[in-house]
Formats: C-alpha cells, sequence, structure tokens
C-alpha cells in the first residue's frame, strides 16, 4: 500500500510537469538565452505547484522519503523527479557550456531545493512575511525573485573564481 501510494503521488507530480518537459526536451534550444528561459519557466510551474495548496498533502511523504528512503523514494525519483532534474542538466549545459558536469548537477539540485523550500519551509516563510499563508502577491514575488536568480545563476560567467582554481 505504501508503495501504491508513493507510485500515486509520482505520478501525480509528473502529470504536472509533462507538458512542460515536454516542451523543453523537444523545442529547438539554439542559445544558451532560450536555454535560460526554458530553465525559467519550468522552475515557476515547479514553484507554481511547491505554492499550490494542494501540494501540502504529498509534501510530507516526499520530504520524510528524501529523509529515510525506503523503497518509495526509488519510485517518487524514477517518476518525478528524476525526469525533471534530467531536463534540469539539459538545460543548464546548454545554457553554461563552461560548467563540468559536477558543477551542473550542483546548479540543478541547488536550483531545485529552491523550489522546495517554497513548500518544505512554509511556515518560515509564513513567519517571514507575517501572514498565515502566502496569497497572490507573495507567491508573485518568490517566483519573480526564482526566476531572477535563475537568470543570475545561469548568466554568462564573468568570472568563478571557484571554478578557475580547478583548472
Amino acid at each position: 500500500l505504501y508503495l501504491a501510494a508513493a507510485e500515486y503521488v509520482a505520478g501525480q507530480i509528473a502529470r504536472a510537469h509533462a507538458a512542460a518537459l515536454e516542451e523543453a526536451r523537444n523545442a529547438p534550444i539554439a542559445s544558451p538565452a532560450a536555454a535560460v528561459d526554458a530553465m525559467v519557466a519550468l522552475l515557476d510551474r515547479f514553484a507554481r505547484l511547491m505554492l499550490d495548496e494542494e501540494s501540502a498533502r504529498w509534501a510530507s511523504f516526499i520530504t520524510r522519503e528524501q529523509q529515510e528512503p525506503t523503497a518509495a523514494f526509488d519510485r517518487i525519483h524514477a517518476i518525478a523527479i528524476r525526469p525533471l532534474i534530467d531536463t534540469f542538466q539539459q538545460l543548464i549545459a546548454i545554457a553554461r557550456p563552461d560548467l563540468d558536469v559536477p558543477a551542473r548537477r550542483a546548479t540543478g539540485f541547488l536550483l531545485f531545493g529552491e523550489v522546495i523550500t517554497l513548500r518544505a519551509a512554509r511556515a518560515s516563510l509564513c513567519r517571514l512575511f507575517d501572514i498565515a499563508a502566502p496569497g497572490p502577491a507573495e507567491e508573485a514575488l518568490l517566483r519573480h525573485r526564482l526566476a531572477a536568480h535563475a537568470r543570475a545563476i545561469l548568466a554568462p560567467p564573468l568570472a568563478d573564481p571557484f571554478l578557475a582554481e580547478k583548472s
């Protein structure tokens, strides 16, 4: 029953992202700027999902599996998380060809985490903004800042001293 619940939850998430992932994977992305735009669109869709009250029903289940993985996490990861992360990696490789594979993975993971925080740290968000729940104005602000973060992170590098030290 627990594994069936994991598959159900993963399926719900996968369906929510299916069209956007398909578009990002199959659209001809001819430039780093187009890859950034596609990444920002995916992050925004994911943020909308995390801000939606519907995600509260399954978020604690996934968070528990992230902390102490069982066989259910394998299903959640394969069905819902991996396709999103793989698409992030594909877009990051186009947007930032200067990044090696570990740096692309770290970038995608951290952007993914920024979105997850919208649900996982909801109580802190509400306290910070002194609200009972995010309303349209807070949601718009958070999504705008997320897009700005992603664009800054995925912008062509000026000079990254950490990456320069690795060379």
